[in-house]
């Protein structure tokens, strides 16, 4: 009997990264009971072989290896782990649907449906500290599930799993532990290590501010490891970018619990005084000796380009 391919698909900001990297702990475990995965964290042979854009190293030997494991009748499961693959269009999913249909009759696509409201804030999060600022952050809505659930049933159909992120029924809900019940693994959420972990209003703010001086990725690495040290509430965008994106999530919300039927979970994200928040950090000590170090890290060439670069505009000397 030929094995079940079951692709994982993210999207992003729904936990990929602690599902990959619990899964690569128990890679050896798992080849041991007819699991097979690819050789990378980010198991991105599939989505390179159908993006326009992206090549990964080892890419077109991992998708040898995985075309032959989904041949082998030995394997019960194919198993693919890629939050990129949620980002692929119309056409390019369809292609990659020909393909899996190719490999093996038996085909399950996975995505995880994040409540909008709360993918908008932790995307402005994970744009901070990539040195994007909260401004620039909050102009667009990149994330739309109902047109991301109408590609994917489009070129899977009825091979298609989906599930909300998070339950306000289970205040211990886990991705990783729901991500194994629905593949069908034994996974251990208490071992999996915390990962990409959110930003409070605090933390946030300076890497707001951080983002404005241009620090070179190792510098801006460097403070970021501190600013994530800064407790307090969780960051939430301003109330006018929640007011103005509302309508649409409330639309989308409704449709994934009708058509779906899903139970989404209730928002955490409400909206805050951004602006109230900005003028207490004057006086946050803790903040302040953050940012102190980040113009530090600004002002020093000399040490930035003993280390790597610290400032942006020396990167090339």
């Amino acid at each position: 009997m030929a094995p079940t391919l079951f692709i994982h698909a993210g999207p992003s900001k729904t936990g990929s990264t602690s599902i990959q990297h619990a899964l690569a702990d128990n890679r050896e475990r798992f080849r041991t009971e007819g699991v097979y995965m690819p050789n990378q964290l980010i198991h991105t042979c599939l989505f390179s072989q159908f993006s326009e854009h992206r090549r990964f190293p080892n890419d077109e030997a991992e998708l040898e290896a995985l075309t032959a494991a989904a041949r082998d009748s030995s394997n019960r499961l194919v198993l693919v782990s890629c939050e990129f693959i949620s980002g692929l269009h119309g056409d390019q999913l369809t292609r990659l649907a020909d393909f899996a249909r190719q490999l093996t009759d038996q085909v399950t696509v996975a995505l995880y449906l994040r409540h909008p409201l709360d993918h908008f804030a932790s995307t402005i999060q994970q744009r901070l500290k990539q040195g994007v600022r909260i401004e620039d952050s909050s102009r667009t809505l990149s994330y739309r599930p109902m047109g991301l659930v109408t590609r994917f049933v489009d070129a899977f159909g009825g091979a298609m799993r989906f599930r909300p992120f998070g339950d306000d029924a289970a205040p211990d809900w886990n991705v990783v532990e729901d991500f194994g019940e629905m593949a069908g693994l034994s996974l251990n959420a208490a071992a999996a290590p915390r990962l990409n972990p959110s930003l409070s209003a605090r933390a946030a703010l300076v890497m707001d501010e951080v983002a404005a001086l241009g620090l070179a990725p190792l510098a801006r690495r460097k403070v970021l490891r501190r600013a994530e040290a800064l407790a307090g509430p969780p960051f939430e965008p301003d109330h006018a970018s929640v007011d103005r994106f509302r309508g649409q999530f409330d639309d989308d919300v409704a449709w994934l619990e009708q058509e779906l039927k899903l139970r989404m979970p209730r928002p955490r994200t409400r909206g805050a005084d951004l602006q109230a928040l900005r003028a207490a950090l004057d006086s946050d000590h803790e903040a302040q000796s953050v940012l102190e170090e980040a113009r530090r890290l600004w002002q020093a060439p000399a040490a930035g380009e003993a280390h790597g670069a610290f400032r942006a505009d020396k990167v090339d000397g």
